[in-house]
């Protein structure tokens, strides 16, 4: 018997700045990401409650808030579209306020939306 051990590879000791890096951004994207998850469902769960307090059934606060941010999408797309072209050099100013408008609309539209999703999968009626 020899006390020959195996030869292991290197070790490496010390994490290089870059792989401190790394670790820090995932880390915080986890937490960031579970405390979005977390305020979604939170608030989708209180925003159905208080909605059915008042006597509105949580299908149609998903349904208004769904055709709502259809039409908004309809109107922003072409807004966009007509921007992109180039076709709006009179106007600049008017149809970025009205992009950004629709934008913002369609966004908290969106998220009354998933509040409302959540609140019903969650068993709100």
């Amino acid at each position: 018997m020899s006390d020959d051990k195996p030869s292991e590879a290197p070790r490496r000791e010390q994490w290089s700045a870059e792989d401190r890096r790394i670790l820090v951004i995932t880390i915080a994207g986890g937490l960031a990401a579970n405390l979005g998850t977390v305020l979604i469902v939170g608030l989708g769960l209180a925003y159905l409650h208080h909605q059915r307090s008042k006597g509105v059934s949580a299908p149609a606060v998903v349904g208004a808030a769904g055709i709502l941010a259809v039409i908004s999408a309809a109107v922003l797309v072409p807004v966009i579209i007509f921007r992109i072209r180039g076709e709006t050099a009179k106007r600049d100013r008017w149809v970025r306020w009205v992009a950004w408008s629709l934008a913002a609309v369609l966004s908290a539209l969106v998220l009354l939306f998933l509040f409302a999703l959540v609140g019903v999968a969650a068993g709100v009626k």
